[in-house]
């Protein structure tokens, strides 16, 4: 094999690997080429988780855990948070009713004479 021709095999093999190197980094800005989870903010998650509550479920504390927030993924495992996992990251609440009266559309009220 003469030297001349090698130069260019080395060559295409470097372009190649360029190439590869470069759709692999390029794959990261493409939207849409990897599942996108934990997309929402805590903030807007427990807005939506409140809206929920209050609206849907008449301010229900028993059922903050069935209240599920799309596209809110907090531990990444590929299910959407509830509000009351939410409420856990906000407030670090440790009933359902403190998560349910931590919505501001779902306050009790105070009893004053």
């Amino acid at each position: 094999m003469k030297k001349g021709v090698s130069l260019p095999i080395n060559m295409i093999i470097i372009m190649i690997i360029a190439v590869l190197a470069l759709l692999v980094i390029l794959a990261f800005f493409m939207p849409g080429w990897f599942k996108q989870t934990g997309t929402i903010d805590v903030e807007t998650a427990f807005t939506k988780g409140c809206n929920s509550l209050s609206i849907l479920h008449n301010c229900d504390p028993d059922t903050v855990e069935d209240i599920i927030i799309p596209g809110f993924d907090h531990d990444r495992n590929g299910e959407p948070d509830s509000l009351y996992e939410v409420c856990q990251l906000k407030a670090a609440i440790s009933t359902h009713e403190d998560c349910a009266h931590l919505c501001p559309q779902c306050k009790p009220l105070n009893m004053t004479r």
